[in-house]
């Protein structure tokens, strides 16, 4: 069988995305990946938390970086001067942001996405971030899990208590 007659299926939340194979990197096909989970809690409402996240102007000023993002479903973004890409996948306002996304590393192949899902719910001292980000490539894990930790969660918590 020829190989652009393969398919390769990826989910991403509702979403089931069929690209063939040709367009992902050989690499990939066999890859070992894995997820990290993180959840915070942050002193602000749900609604203000996804605001951070998707708002141009305030993702820029709380990570010190310059960022492309538009509130749009279907959406390309970047972050951190581009070593992030992605696209919107779901938005609900103040509950979930789904996003297709990669790391410009050099241990990461080109045509390689994980997905992040960001989960916003109320609690009695802001809101609660359950935090999930899978299909990282295995190697690059433990940098990226750290990298959430310094370069978002902490400026994002700084950001937020000034």
């Amino acid at each position: 069988m020829p190989l652009m007659g393969v398919l390769k299926k990826r989910f991403f939340s509702r979403h089931l995305v069929v690209q063939p194979l040709a367009l992902f990197a050989p690499n990939t096909l066999c890859m070992k990946t894995a997820s990290i989970h993180q959840q915070l809690i942050l002193p602000t409402t749900s609604v203000d938390a996804y605001t951070c996240i998707m708002d141009e102007r305030i993702h820029s000023s709380f990570t010190a970086a310059p960022a492309r993002i538009k509130d749009v479903e279907g959406s390309m973004f970047t972050a951190y001067d581009s070593y992030i890409e992605g696209e919107n996948i779901v938005l609900e306002r103040g509950k979930k942001i789904v996003q297709k996304w990669r790391a410009n590393e050099t241990d990461w192949p080109k045509h390689h996405f994980s997905e992040v899902v960001f989960i916003f719910s109320p609690h009695e001292e802001g809101c609660v971030l359950d935090f999930y980000h899978t299909d990282i490539p295995e190697t690059l894990v433990e940098s990226i899990r750290n990298g959430w930790e310094e370069y978002y969660w902490e400026p994002l918590r700084f950001y937020l208590n000034r």
